[in-house]
């Protein structure tokens, strides 16, 4: 071995804390025998994708084993032929994404063109890993009734799965708390991949982004012993497989729609005299995929819209007419006595308690027009005007809010695959996810204290090729990318503190140039929280070239030659 080659090897085994290139792919193995049980060397065993045609052939080892490593999810059949045995054909079988399926065969004495079909067999089951997983294939995403169409909602269902915050739910899933537990790990532990990619955010250990339930083939959740292979997790593990193309045309076209006019009213918009509120939800897009080239290439392509309409709603303490004004004789605690307003001009030491002092009360609880603050009359300024009586005495939440806060999603996807020949494949997928999450301005100006419209950009890509170098050497290398951007910006940026009276200097000395927050006792806040302005990126990098030699006795062993993950 090089120099040059020994440098690339020592570096990928240093960088090769976690090689997910065979958590993305399956693989069959099996054992060939007679009717006596013996094994049968140098047997021929042909497996073929029943979807894309694609069709790889091995030999059996002096023991008789055989194994077809890298292999993409799908449904496959086994031809095993073998001198002076009777060629044996598998039925249908599915491979599930990660999947190590053990298929053993016993052929019968007889000439090769004589054929046996296995048409009914015992279930199989997974006696080669003892990691313990759950799969949720297509079916179930697309079938199952999912409210926002979040694939990840099923995950829900699968024991030893908590989810946290809105895991799962329309908008996104990884914000707002947004992720889940996976057999009471920590809930920012988990190891997240889309294609074998990593997809953690490292801010709030959520997932980065996630597929349409149309373009999901499957996902696996591993909630116990994960394989080596993994690494990052501390928790559980969650692979989405995207949909590819086959032989087959498939397209289709949905619509979900719903509104107000099965709603209940709630109980506060009854108390309040207020109607139902309006509300919309139109979810639609369309999928389409075959093949460019039957047998060679296919490609699958999906877009998905989501419009929602609705109005948020809350209570409010905000000042009152004559309070605006300065008159305060009507403000009482819960009590029912006078809340005092004093005059801080007549701080003067109190002769009765030495080191104390006394203020005196404004007169009648009149603020007189001359003292009220400028800054303090044009803040107040910005509050709206009650709407309600309030609660008895001290009249707060006198402000009953209702706000539009719209919902807009855009998802595009496509994935070309393309096989070469028997031994050389590749494919690529790119996601395109852009969603934006309005949020509600009770105030109707820029001084309102919710967070502001937070928009989501999503994008995630992944390049894989996988090339049969001999009959016993297989080459993996996989490439790919998610990126997750929010670039929230303050609804109130740019504000100049000089509209509210305040001095000039007080502009430069922001970090964020927005509505100053104020926080007013016995009344609602006003203005922009300090956190409002959100420049967020998240970035993770998977990139990794591995070789796998099979000896037909199983996979001995990967060995990664390039591998970085962040």
């Amino acid at each position: 071995m090089s120099r040059m080659h020994t440098m690339w090897l020592s570096a990928g085994l240093m960088m090769a804390l976690a090689v997910p290139g065979f958590s993305q792919n399956a693989q069959i193995t099996g054992l060939v025998k007679d009717s006596s049980d013996a094994a049968i060397s140098g047997a021929t065993v042909t497996v073929s994708n029943v979807q894309t045609g694609l069709t790889r052939s091995m030999v059996t080892s002096t023991e008789g084993y055989y194994t077809a490593p890298l292999l993409p999810r799908g449904t496959y059949t086994i031809s095993v032929a073998a001198p002076g045995f009777k060629t044996s054909k598998s039925p249908a079988l599915t491979l599930e994404e990660g999947q190590i399926l053990r298929f053993d065969v016993r052929l019968e004495i007889g000439q090769v063109t004589e054929s046996i079909e296995v048409v009914a067999q015992a279930g199989l089951l997974s006696t080669e890993t003892t990691s313990v997983s759950s799969v949720v294939p297509n079916q179930r995403v697309v079938d199952l009734p999912l409210l926002g169409r979040n694939p990840l909602a099923l995950a829900n269902l699968v024991p030893g799965v908590r989810p946290v915050g809105q895991f799962g739910t329309l908008t996104v899933s990884s914000f707002d708390g947004s992720r889940t537990s996976i057999s009471g790990g920590s809930p920012s532990t988990n190891n997240y991949m889309v294609d074998g990619v990593a997809a953690e955010n490292f801010a709030s250990g959520g997932i980065q982004i996630t597929l349409s339930p149309d373009a999901t083939e499957e996902f696996r959740i591993i909630t116990r012993n994960p394989s080596a292979e993994f690494g990052r997790t501390g928790g559980g593990v969650i692979n989405m497989v995207s949909k590819a193309g086959t032989n087959e045309w498939r397209a289709s076209a949905f619509e979900f729609l719903r509104n107000k006019v099965l709603n209940a009213n709630s109980f506060f918009n009854n108390f309040a005299g207020t109607s139902r509120p309006p509300f919309i939800f139109n979810q639609y897009g369309a999928t389409a995929g075959g093949p460019v080239k039957r047998n060679k290439t296919f490609f699958f392509f999906n877009w998905e819209k989501v419009a929602q309409r609705t109005l948020d709603q809350a209570f409010r303490s905000v000042p009152a007419e004559e309070q605006r004004r300065g008159d305060f004789s009507q403000t009482l605690d819960t009590s029912g006595r006078l809340v005092a307003i004093y005059d801080p001009l007549t701080t003067r030491p109190d002769p009765n308690r030495p080191g104390n002092q006394v203020r005196s009360v404004f007169a009648g609880n009149l603020i007189p027009a001359n003292r009220i603050s400028p800054v303090a009359r044009a803040v107040t300024g910005y509050y709206p005007s009650p709407n309600l009586p309030g609660t008895p005495l001290t009249r707060t939440n006198n402000l009953f809010g209702q706000a539009s806060a719209p919902v807009n999603k855009d998802v595009y996807g496509i994935r070309i695959d393309h096989h070469f020949s028997e031994s050389r494949r590749i494919f690529g997928r790119y996601t395109y996810d852009e969603t934006f999450r309005g949020a509600a301005n009770f105030y109707g100006n820029e001084a309102e204290i919710n967070t502001s419209d937070l928009p989501f950009k999503r994008n995630s890509g992944v390049v894989s090729y996988i090339e049969t170098l001999r009959p016993d050497l297989l080459l993996e290398t996989r490439a790919g990318v998610n990126r997750y951007f929010t670039p929230r910006v303050t609804r109130s940026f740019g504000f100049d503190v000089t509209r509210l009276g305040m001095n000039a200097l007080v502009n430069s000395q922001m970090q964020v140039p927005s509505f100053p927050r104020f926080n007013v006792g016995d009344m609602t806040a006003i203005g922009a929280a300090a956190d409002d302005q959100l420049i967020q990126t998240n970035d993770s990098y998977t990139a990794f070239s591995e070789g796998c030699r099979n000896s037909g006795n199983g996979v001995l062993g990967a060995i990664p030659l390039i591998s970085q993950i962040g």
